[in-house]
């Protein structure tokens, strides 16, 4: 793993110069299984250096997929980045909540998904304040909101989940509201239908006008 992470530093290094999106896509994808094999065999034995690594990888995978945008600005966000920023947050979050969840650490695994999810919308946040192009700002942001879906569906139930999720909405209403964001409105549908989604399948489903419903409290609060 050593070797292959010089071989990706390098890599890393050729990208903040070279736009080429053939080699962001070959590293990501010739060292990513590597590392999740070797996290594989290494995390029950030590976990805190397992974590360490996987970070220290997505920080290595977002300068590959946006370095080069950072030190030259562009316009216009690639499909490669865009598809390189979704892909490692995956690899972050889901491989870091295997790996805790795995160990018995039920509500760290959680929080890391949290934390991952804060990582991603400060990261975006700070690319607005800098040269970064405002197209490759606001899908780090969207990535980081995506994944704060999951991490209010893992810490969350019942009516808190749907306050969650439609909390979410509002301030993605605003934001759209404020910037004329169009695509924030999207966010806003999205997380409105989790929210009735859950509500309709959980709380309140149909059946339940004539049946009634397991917990009237609950169900009204939703």
């Amino acid at each position: 793993l050593a070797f292959m992470a010089i071989a990706l530093v390098a890599a890393v290094g050729v990208l903040l110069w070279q736009r080429w999106d053939w080699l962001a896509a070959g590293a990501f994808l010739l060292s990513a299984p590597q590392l999740v094999v070797w996290l594989d065999d290494t995390y029950e034995d030590r976990l805190a250096l397992s974590l360490a690594v996987l970070s220290s990888f997505w920080v290595l995978y977002v300068v590959a997929a946006i370095g080069y945008e950072l030190r030259v600005p562009v316009a216009r966000l690639r499909a490669s980045s865009a598809m390189l920023l979704l892909a490692n947050a995956l690899l972050l979050a889901g491989v870091g909540w295997v790996m805790l969840n795995d160990s018995d650490h039920e509500k760290a695994a959680t929080a890391w998904v949290v934390a991952a999810a804060a990582a991603h919308v400060l990261l975006g946040g700070f690319g607005f304040r800098q040269r970064m192009s405002r197209e490759i700002a606001a899908m780090v942001v969207a990535v980081g909101i995506g994944l704060s879906a999951v991490a209010l569906g893992l810490a969350l139930d019942g009516p808190a989940l749907v306050i969650g999720w439609s909390v979410e909405a509002a301030v993605l209403a605003w934001v759209a509201s404020s910037t004329r964001e169009r695509r924030a409105v999207i966010g806003t549908v999205a997380f409105l239908t989790l929210a009735a989604a859950h509500i309709l399948t959980i709380e309140a489903p149909p059946d339940s006008l004539y049946q009634g419903v397991d917990d009237l409290a609950e169900a009204v609060i939703a």
